[in-house]
């Protein structure tokens, strides 16, 4: 079938949005007779076993959404594989409709100049039609070869584009000094203008991070705002993406620049009809990024595109779908895969703009600018301008996202400089249980800092502490917090992930039969965090090693008793070390975390430290299994006494990092 001429759409007439029923309806009633939620799934059930069909436009919203609930505790293991999860994308699909959620979007006005030349024969669709592919269009006032093109040929009615998309950008530095040269993917995310997508950069391109792709902010088909034409018999879905090249334009201007970088697009557009989906197209193409005198060049690479007909979406799209618009989540698709899990954080830049100007007050500010240098946004629920980037920030609350509460106070033996929880649906802060109902929104991760990680000393007048903190000690009171962040939104999706197996067992009980399956013993302990008995003990002693490591590169030499007389002068990885030891002397290590604490450590001290700072911290760790107040004079005998109660007991740990250092 020839492609069609490009041509303006005409607008159909999106169809008003049908009001819900209060209550069953009496057709309803009279079909089913009962208004009992495990009655009707059972009955429901019985229609299905026997191919009848049912008509849910006579049952309101909420009494499917009870149903949905009420299967779980009415069918059988045997029936939930063979009909709950059918039933569950049916009763969520009547709701979307009755919503109005599925309603066409007005087409937006765009103008191909080319389909391109490149053309994948077209895919026939079992009577609905078909796809063709076109990998090297152009689009007005755009470059050629950018763009492709998948156009459906056929009945448009409840038709849509879904696509999802995921970005990689890998970074080539060159061999400079002791280093090696090495590729590192690009820690960044950005966000979409309608700000409920959010797109974080692959990491591991064997498990990507995925999102849904679009500018509609309440929908998450592709079309509204982005390049679709709609016609009665044609759905034609359009995108140029480019390198993103602006998310390395700072690492160019850097002391120590890469010799290239290479971005990544990949997308897997579905075309799905109602609750059916009907075809798949896999693309990606790749750019190499130089620099050019004072300009970036990027030269890319011809569309790689495969297109076929499929019958469900893939189970990490399912959850990108359940994770960004929860309510479209009625797709055939297999059971969620575990959460990918999260890299690493890579080191602070001492020439992050927000490190070298660091603000004197508000301290708002310090905290917009720790935040900005240690990545906070890394952490999918912070928020930020998809045009500034600008990072949201709750000031005197305790929120979704990131949160100054200058109330947050610990004393001169524990300062608290920040926590981390979660809110609730309902908007309700916990920590640090998780709210594990089967239910509703999934809880968003808050994380908190206090005055405590950016002043010290009794408040004076006003309530305000008069002395300022290193602003490396509220770097790494930042990082500390965002490792309970990466834990806490690891839980969720584990949480998510349980909602999915429609399953009677309670959370923990389900969490306890994946653990060496699907969930690793590591993994296990963090999620437990959560969840009673409430155990900290994890996550806090990677929180601290985190917070540790974080300032390292910045850690003085040569200590002394007289420089670091007062315990809230002591540098900022020491101050973590504190913490760190003091929450190992409180909970039982298991192998697995102590394997990941060491795993974090060398990370830093072999791969990210240069020798004169890994001979600081030797000298640190001999300073600090040798204090001996008994020895130390009358003037530095306080000192002492206070980094020997600190550290005294840890000589082990101590001993194993000065090793570790000296043998890189």
């Amino acid at each position: 079938m020839p492609d069609p001429p490009p041509q303006e759409p005409t607008p159909p007439t999106p169809p008003q949005a049908p009001q819900p029923p209060a209550a069953l309806s009496p057709a309803g009633a009279q079909f089913l007779g009962t208004t009992d939620p495990r009655a009707l799934a059972r009955r429901l059930v019985n229609h299905m076993r026997k191919k009848a069909t049912v008509d849910f436009s006579v049952f309101p919203p909420s009494l499917l959404h009870q149903i949905e609930q009420a299967m779980i505790l009415e069918l059988d293991a045997g029936e939930i594989a063979t009909y709950g999860y059918k039933l569950r994308n049916m009763l969520r699909f009547a709701i979307a409709e009755q919503t109005g959620l599925v309603a066409p979007h007005a087409p937006v006005q765009f103008k191909i100049d080319s389909q391109g030349t490149e053309r994948k024969p077209p895919v026939a669709l079992k009577g609905r039609g078909s796809v063709s592919m076109q990998l090297d269009g152009k689009l007005e006032k755009k470059d050629a070869g950018d763009a492709f093109v998948l156009t459906y040929s056929g009945d448009s009615t409840g038709v849509h584009w879904l696509q999802f998309i995921s970005r990689r950008i890998v970074i080539h530095f060159p061999a400079a000094g002791e280093k090696k040269a090495r590729e590192v993917p690009l820690q960044k995310r950005y966000t979409f203008k309608t700000k409920t997508r959010v797109v974080v950069y692959t990491d591991d391109p064997k498990r990507p991070r995925w999102s849904t792709d679009g500018l509609d902010p309440n929908s998450p088909f592709y079309e509204g705002g982005n390049a679709v034409k709609r016609e009665a018999r044609l759905l034609q879905l359009t995108d140029s993406p480019g390198p993103n090249d602006m998310d390395v334009k700072d690492l160019f201007a850097a002391t120590n620049p890469p010799s290239k970088c290479i971005s990544t697009f990949t997308a897997a557009a579905y075309l799905i009809k109602d609750r059916e989906v009907l075809y798949r197209a896999d693309l990606s193409r790749s750019w190499t990024i130089t620099k050019v005198g004072a300009d970036l060049k990027s030269q890319g690479e011809k569309w790689s595109g495969r297109g076929q007909a499929v019958s469900k979406i893939e189970p990490e799209h399912r959850a990108t779908l359940a994770l960004q618009f929860p309510q479209w989540d009625y797709l055939p698709g297999d059971r969620f895969k575990p959460p990918v899990p999260r890299p690493s954080f890579q080191p602070l830049s001492l020439s992050h703009p927000d490190i070298v100007n660091w603000p004197d007050r508000p301290l708002i500010d310090r905290l917009r600018a720790a935040a900005k240098a240690a990545n906070a946004k890394l952490i999918e629920d912070v928020e930020e301008d998809p045009d500034t980037e600008a990072l949201k920030i709750h000031d005197g609350s305790k929120k979704d996202g990131l949160n100054f509460f200058a109330a947050l106070r610990g004393n001169r033996t524990n300062p608290v400089g920040g926590e981390t929880g979660f809110v609730d649906e309902a908007g309700t802060y916990h920590n640090p249980a998780l709210p594990h109902v089967r239910a509703g929104g999934l809880p968003k991760v808050a994380m908190i800092l206090g005055e405590d990680a950016f002043q010290w000393g009794a408040p004076q007048a006003g309530g305000s502490m008069p002395n300022k903190r290193d602003k490396f000690y509220t770097l790494g009171v930042m990082r500390h917090e965002m490792m309970h962040g990466v834990h806490g939104r690891v839980a969720a999706e584990w949480l998510l992930k349980w909602r999915d197996e429609l399953t009677r067992d309670d959370f923990v009980t389900w969490l306890n039969k994946q653990l060496g399956k699907q969930l690793s013993a590591l993994e296990h302990e963090l999620v437990l965090t959560g969840v009673p008995p409430l155990t900290t003990g994890p996550t806090e002693v990677l929180a601290f090693t985190e917070g540790f490591v974080t300032a390292l590169p910045f850690l003085p030499a040569s200590p002394t008793l007289a420089a670091f007389a007062k315990k809230e002068e002591w540098p900022a990885s020491i101050a973590e070390l504190d913490g760190l030891l003091r929450k190992m002397g409180q909970h039982v290590i298991s192998s697995d975390l102590k394997a990941a604490q060491d795993l974090r450590l060398d990370e830093v001290i072999c791969g990210v430290l240069e020798k004169q700072q890994r001979d600081a911290l030797v000298q640190w760790m001999d300073f600090l299994t040798s204090v001996d107040p008994e020895q130390a004079s009358a003037a530095e005998k306080p000192a002492a006494k206070l980094f020997k109660a600190a550290f005294g007991s840890g000589t082990q740990f101590l001993l194993g990092v000065r090793k570790m250092a000296q043998n890189c």
